[in-house]
């Protein structure tokens, strides 16, 4: 899972045509990508849309098991590759975004056992960002 990490699979090149396929039966923030693959030693990217009435920083915040990356349009925010259990918010970090439609790609690496994937938005200080929505997809 770990040489995983940082090789680029389709996903991560710009006009990749991959195929993207709703996640089904996803309750809350927590995803269970056995859903995906049960298999071990593999990664699974997810993909959605972030759209925000005006520019504006907020705080992303991640959990994983295990390895984490994210790009928020197009650009890396968050790289942790780790083998660990899943703390919902492990990771927050600080980034803008832009007014209108923003990509959030995110790639979690399985090495063996649970494989989970937690991500939220809030505004930096604490509360639900104004005028944010996230695709349902």
């Amino acid at each position: 899972a770990s040489e995983l990490f940082d090789t680029a699979f389709p996903p991560e090149e710009a006009d990749n045509g991959v195929a993207w396929k709703p996640l089904r039966h996803v309750k809350g923030r927590d995803i269970n990508l056995k859903v995906i693959d049960k298999g071990d030693n593999c990664c699974a990217y997810l993909r959605t849309k972030i759209v925000s009435d005006k520019d504006q920083q907020v705080v992303l915040m991640f959990g994983s098991d295990d390895g984490i990356k994210v790009w928020l349009n197009g650009n890396v925010v968050d790289s942790k590759n780790v083998m660990r259990g899943l703390n919902v918010d492990d990771d927050q970090v600080k980034t803008d975004l832009k007014k209108g439609t923003n990509t959030l790609l995110v790639k979690v690496t399985q090495g063996g056992s649970d494989w989970k994937v937690a991500c939220g938005i809030k505004s930096p200080e604490g509360g639900p960002p104004g005028g944010v929505t996230c695709e349902a997809k």
